[in-house]
């Protein structure tokens, strides 16, 4: 089923310079990145690439199975009433992997991902069998004209679930469809309907995202600008994790993503959602590693209160405490690194040894302020990046290093256990741990993970506090960025992280990486620095940097594909 598209609305002015990240759209400081003004720039990607008119490959990506679960939610359950309660039809379909972005991708599909995505769909639809009138907005087995019916629902329906309205050809060969399984195969009509909703979600349109093809806004050269259906679903996805509502498509249909003024009025808006939370976690979920605490083992005679609930209010916190930084306050890094509340249950509160909290539900709670400080110090990480028995600071400092300050390790040669403490001669841990690894070729990643790791040494393997290492002697916590910023404890550890360069330059790639599904090229030098230029003019708010990102030129263009038929 294809077609070209039915909209050359015009989307922006006639070049890529007059593009504005900042002024009154982003509550920045009226940076320009056509101007002349000066913007913090980054060490973002090997050359200088400055020009605004610049723009990368948009590479064809599937949805995940979190898009495609989110997406059938907005769709069936927001859209038409129908909710359909945890059914995660996209639990059947096959594994995803870490792309060079650090990020979830589908990769290449193979015959066992066509066999799953029928599955998924039969999943959808069977869940949907009950309330088939009301999703078709007639009962087939009394209306009077059944292909009027039909036809009706495909250019609704079909509009929201690809994304864009449908052309009449197209709409004339999903009737046709309906047509052949109730008369040539002898269908009655709600198997029929059943049979092309079912086709509709195996459809290139729903499954793949199509912001590289169909109708374009303009063109220059070999760079193309993103028509506005193309664009709503960039936004929907990056802030939603989702597909677009039908506000959504609305608004593309009435020109309303034509400035960025209007861009970042609707992208603040989008982050008042609901379901903006969706993306939130998925991208924390990615970045953090999130999936690898939900499997967890830990030595259950040293650590009795753990279990599987723990885990998952673990779990949870971390998630609900992202959400509240970003979503509901100041979203800024010195926040979601250094603030000094959570939200806990009484098997967390346990672990932090804060008294009062009863029940399972997490609520707020205030913590020590000199033991604990954001995102860095919450059990759920901390236990992520231990062993069973012991924390582990070199998991701990591979960790920052990598995630947060964005720094690549080779993997090294030969990984050995950590070193069984000797009772007849007591040494402190940490000592142990540097003697083993201040060798080469140990010492050439150890001298830049052990400073940061042992800085968490405070916490024990499920994260709680401790002030002395298991052979008896005080943890010494201090240490050093890789920048010489030192620090004596986690608190200042997290401090001396969230007034960093490189932490701030490295949270603006992941959620580029993210949002944008790719890693960073030399075309995106200059849409990065602009969207750096915003995110430090407000503070770096982390809210104020995803609206500085959708007006980017690496946001809204693309470089057409070779060979590609430009519409």
């Amino acid at each position: 089923m294809g077609g070209s598209g039915a909209s050359s609305t015009q989307v922006g002015g006639s070049g890529a310079s007059s593009t504005q990240v900042g002024g009154s759209g982003t509550g920045g400081s009226g940076t320009t990145t056509g101007g002349a003004a000066a913007v913090p720039q980054g060490p973002w990607i090997p050359g200088n690439l400055s020009d605004p008119a610049a723009a990368a490959v948009l590479p064809l990506r599937m949805l995940t199975r979190t898009q495609y679960d989110n997406t059938i939610a907005l769709v069936f359950g927001d859209e038409y009433g129908i909710p359909i309660p945890n059914l995660k039809a996209a639990a059947v379909l096959p594994g995803e992997t870490l792309d060079v972005s650090g990020f979830l991708s589908v990769g290449e599909i193979s015959e066992v991902h066509v066999l799953r995505y029928m599955d998924a769909a039969k999943a959808v639809t069977d869940a949907l069998a009950p309330s088939l009138p009301k999703l078709l907005g007639c009962d087939l087995t009394t209306v009077a004209d059944d292909s009027a019916c039909v036809r009706a629902f495909v250019a609704n329906f079909g509009e929201l679930l690809y994304r864009r309205p449908l052309e009449t050809t197209e709409i004339d060969e999903h009737l046709a469809f309906y047509q052949y399984e109730k008369t040539s195969l002898g269908q009655a009509p709600a198997a029929a309907a059943t049979q092309l909703i079912r086709t509709m979600l195996q459809s290139p349109y729903f499954l793949y995202r199509w912001e590289q093809g169909w109708k374009v806004a303009e063109r220059q050269g070999e760079v193309v600008r993103l028509n506005p259906y193309q664009v709503a679903a960039r936004l929907s996805f990056f802030l939603w994790g989702s597909g677009p509502d039908r506000q959504l498509i609305e608004l593309a249909k009435s020109g309303a993503f034509t400035t960025d003024a209007q861009l970042a009025a609707q992208t603040r808006a989008m982050l008042q959602s609901p379901r903006a939370e969706h993306a939130l976690e998925s991208f924390h979920e990615q970045w953090l590693a999130l999936t690898e605490l939900d499997a967890m083992v830990k030595d259950e005679q040293r650590f009795p209160n753990w279990n599987g609930e723990l885990r998952t209010a673990m779990h949870q916190e971390i998630q609900a405490f992202t959400r509240d930084v970003i979503l509901n306050n100041d979203g800024t890094v010195a926040a979601l690194l250094g603030a000094s509340y959570s939200f806990i249950n009484q098997g967390l509160a346990g672990v932090y040894g804060v008294p009062g909290i009863q029940g399972n539900a997490l609520q707020r709670a205030e913590l020590d302020p000199t033991q604990r400080a954001g995102l860095l110090t919450m059990p759920g990480l901390l236990a992520s990046a231990s062993d069973p028995s012991v924390a582990n600071p070199f998991k701990r400092g591979k960790l920052i290093l990598q995630k947060v300050l964005c720094q690549k390790l080779e993997p090294p040669p030969m990984v050995p256990a950590l070193p069984t403490p000797d009772p007849a001669v007591p040494k402190p841990e940490r000592e142990v741990l540097e003697a083993m690894t201040a060798q080469v070729p140990c010492s050439v990643c150890h001298s830049v993970i052990n400073p940061i790791g042992f800085g968490l040494s405070n916490f024990d393997a499920i994260g709680q506090f401790q002030t002395k290492d298991g052979a008896g002697f005080p943890i010494d916590a201090s240490g050093a960025l890789p920048s010489g910023a030192t620090f004596k404890t986690p608190s200042e550890l997290a401090a001396a992280l969230s007034t960093h360069s490189d932490v701030r330059t490295c949270i603006t790639k992941q959620w580029f990486r993210f949002g944008f599904g790719r890693a960073e090229e030399p075309a995106d030098h200059f849409s990065l620095d602009a969207a750096y230029g915003s995110f430090d003019a407000s503070g770096y708010n982390i809210r104020e940097l995803l609206v500085a990102f959708v007006t980017t030129p690496s946001f809204l263009r693309r470089v057409v594909e070779p060979g590609e038929i430009v519409q």
